[in-house]
């Protein structure tokens, strides 16, 4: 197997018009080369107006969950050890979801193909604090009298 070095989920995009959603891809390689690729799902005979009717911030989520589940195939052609995602980010929680989605749900490639998967997917993630401070609850402690 050719060694890659990242793959990187690139970019989401929905036509609402046309019903079509484009899942972009790329594997990049140590010597400079990339492989790019596209996946295009249609749903004919959803309207515009249905599309728009779904809200932004939940139709990207779907659309990135979308592509993260369809990137395995692409992602499983080289193993690559750095994943990076070009148009957001993850919680730690949702990096863990998809790493072991990839480790589990790929276990038969694994094994087929006498792979250790041991820490070879790792979705990038960034701590956020996702409560605002006014649903912030302090808590204290009891110091042992």
């Amino acid at each position: 197997m050719q060694k890659a070095s990242r793959f990187i989920f690139r970019d989401v995009h929905m036509d609402c018009d046309r019903s079509r959603i484009e899942l972009k891809y790329r594997i990049e390689f140590p010597d400079g080369r990339f492989e790019d690729y596209t996946d295009s799902i249609s749903a004919p005979g959803t309207l515009p107006d249905e599309w728009n009717a779904v809200p932004r911030d939940l139709l990207q989520s779907l659309l990135a969950s979308m592509q993260y589940a369809v990137g395995s195939e692409y992602w499983k052609m080289y193993c690559p050890p750095q994943i990076e995602i070009e148009h957001g980010v993850l919680s730690p929680g949702q990096a863990a979801f998809w790493d072991t989605l990839y480790t589990r749900g790929l276990g038969e490639f694994f094994y087929r193909n006498k792979i250790d998967p041991t820490g070879l997917v790792k979705f990038p993630s960034e701590a956020k604090d996702y409560l605002p401070r006014a649903c912030r609850v302090p808590c204290f402690s009891q110091r042992p009298s």
